[in-house]
């Protein structure tokens, strides 16, 4: 038998075999240990090998007598030897450690032979494309290529937004080391992980929120680097757990003219605004899908436009409404005191807040009608992102935990859309902690807790819209920095109301006197249309009369058809038709 296992070995070292000298190679396998996995692989694909007896037993009885100490052979094949925590060899079974069995890696014995076999991860080859960065951010990735080029299995770990460009250079420090990327989300075979890793020559990029101890047990196994997306603490926590210095680059948020010079890199010479463009997106990454998803080497505004616009998340589906952009800020009828504190919530989007780095919170209070959800429309399009309205039904859920992980999602797309995300009728979510009486309030506070904390670290613009101010946690109150409040209109501005909704020769100062909002105006004038078309005739001021009466019973205010002036009687026709009905 040690002679098959000899002769074994020494036929899979044959030139029609250079995926076994590749595995020789690349784990640097010992004598003993190239010999062991090249019978158990010689077993997978030899009809004479096939019923051979595979327990750690017997490979001892052929292995031992080779070795000067059996205890030697005993290690070298048991779960802390070389062949198993690489993953070429698994073991398998229960019982004592000698009656298991063991067997080549399913993943790895077909490349041994040049047979096709799974692909366990994503593989990327080395980036040589030079990435598009600040200054500062450039010399920062040389600083951590020169640091790991004098480390045997260097470790860094970078720390930064989300849309500050992590995932590219990552890529770049392993391109720059001579490595392909592997890249994870989760941890959870490091065996896996690591034989793939040696097989093809890559660096570990962790992409995901992976504990630093499970970080600290692949970093330890690994022979190659591992590149770890993570946030501050969890970078010093993981160089604490590793017992060995941890490279810690830090990567600053990607503002407008970051995202503006990687536009300019990819379209080059062109005609459209690359400052617009930047301020739609929130990451290099959206750049680039954006151009893949407008198929052209020159795409023109409508393709970037409709590219951007792409609904590439389900969760617009579920969590997430689309809301159109088709007003603008001039079709806002307020207030001058209004119409200012939207003019500075543009310039605190558009220069930047009090707080480096995080997003604009805005509260819109008001009446319902008022005009709340109509100006965040208009002020998505003045700030050229899109505006992306919660599903509170959607979103809240009566399971502990599920409320955080739907309002995590719709962050996570709103930040990666570059949107403005809108909460309408925001008290329900943004309300006053209680006092905890039972589980509900502690969880209920747990939620508010969470919400307070993500606003906190929201790079975007958030509008909270509200009729009931007094309602919200005053924690909220003292994390937004623009209030707006939008009164029911004066006189002045229910004219300018029915001149832009009402039907032309309506006599709007008539019209102006009774005290309507701007939705009910405009839900009266569409009336008055419809009351128009059903008598075939062009709208007159009676249809628009009954409009606003119907308008005023409808939210439950009692006019006497006297102040109707010379329209009562038609006030009364309508309402004797009624009856008769």
């Amino acid at each position: 038998m040690r002679a098959l296992a000899a002769g074994t070995a020494t036929g899979l070292r044959e030139s029609a075999y250079p995926g076994f000298e590749r595995v020789r190679e690349r784990f640097n396998l010992s004598p003993f240990e190239r010999d062991a996995f090249a019978l158990l692989v010689a077993s997978e694909v030899d009809p004479e090998l096939a019923v051979m007896d595979r327990t750690v037993a017997h490979f001892l009885a052929i292995f031992a007598p080779l070795c000067a100490d059996p205890r030697i052979a005993l290690e070298l094949l048991g779960p802390a030897g070389h062949l198993v925590r690489s993953g070429l060899v698994e073991v398998a079974g229960d019982g004592p450690f000698v009656t298991r069995t063991l067997r080549a890696s399913s993943a790895v014995w077909p490349r041994a032979l040049g047979l096709s076999s799974p692909q366990r991860f994503v593989i990327a080859e080395p980036s040589r494309e030079a990435l598009v960065l600040s200054e500062e951010v450039a010399t920062a990735v040389a600083d951590a290529v020169t640091w790991a080029r004098t480390r045997p299995t260097p470790v860094i770990a970078i720390v930064g937004r989300t849309g500050s460009g992590r995932d590219a250079v990552a890529a770049s420090i392993a391109g720059a080391l001579g490595f392909a990327s592997l890249a994870i989300d989760t941890v959870t075979d490091v065996r896996a992980i690591v034989c793939d890793a040696v097989w093809f020559h890559a660096a570990v990029i962790v992409r995901g929120p992976v504990e630093p101890s499970a970080l600290a047990v692949l970093g330890r196994e690994l022979g190659v680097p591992l590149i770890a997306i993570v946030d501050g603490d969890a970078s010093r926590t993981l160089a604490a757990m590793m017992g060995a210095p941890v490279y810690r680059l830090a990567l600053p948020a990607m503002g407008p003219a970051g995202l503006a010079r990687i536009w300019r890199h990819y379209l080059g010479e062109t005609a459209l605004d690359v400052d617009q463009l930047a301020r739609r997106v929130s990451s290099p990454a959206a750049i680039v899908s954006a151009l893949a998803l407008a198929r052209s080497n020159t795409p023109t505004e409508e393709d970037l436009d409709a590219a951007l616009r792409h609904p590439d998340d389900d969760t617009h589906h579920t969590l997430l409404r689309l809301l159109p952009r088709d007003v603008t800020l001039d079709d806002v009828v307020a207030s001058p005191v209004t119409r200012r504190e939207l003019a500075m919530v543009v310039g605190w989007a558009r220069h930047g807040t009090a707080r480096p780095g995080a997003g604009l919170v805005c509260m819109f209070c008001g009446p319902p009608g008022t005009g709340k959800t109509m100006a965040a429309r208009a002020l998505a399009r003045e700030l050229g992102v899109e505006i992306l309205a919660i599903e509170l039904a959607e979103v809240v859920s009566k399971y502990i935990g599920e409320t955080e992980k739907n309002l995590e999602r719709v962050f996570r797309v709103a930040q990666a859309r570059n949107a403005l995300l809108f909460f309408d009728e925001a008290d329900a979510l943004f309300g006053k902690r209680t006092e905890v009486v039972d589980a509900r309030d502690r969880y209920a506070n747990i939620e508010t807790s969470y919400l307070l904390q993500r606003l906190e670290a929201h790079p975007g613009v958030v509008v909270l819209a509200t009729n009931r101010r007094e309602s919200l946690d005053a924690a909220f109150l003292r994390r937004i920095q623009a209030v707006v409040d939008f009164a029911s209109p004066e006189l002045a501005e229910r004219e300018e109301l029915w001149r832009r909704y009402g039907a032309s020769g309506l006599d709007v100062v008539a019209l102006s006197k009774f005290v309507l909002t701007g939705a009910e105006i405009r839900n009266a004038s569409a009336t008055a249309e419809l009351l128009a078309a059903l008598d075939a005739e062009p709208v007159e001021m009676r249809h628009a009369m009954i409009a606003v009466w119907r308008e005023l019973r409808k939210v439950g205010r009692v006019v006497m058809p006297d102040l109707f002036g010379e329209y009562r009687a038609a006030i009364f026709d309508y309402t004797e038709l009624e009856r008769g009905r």
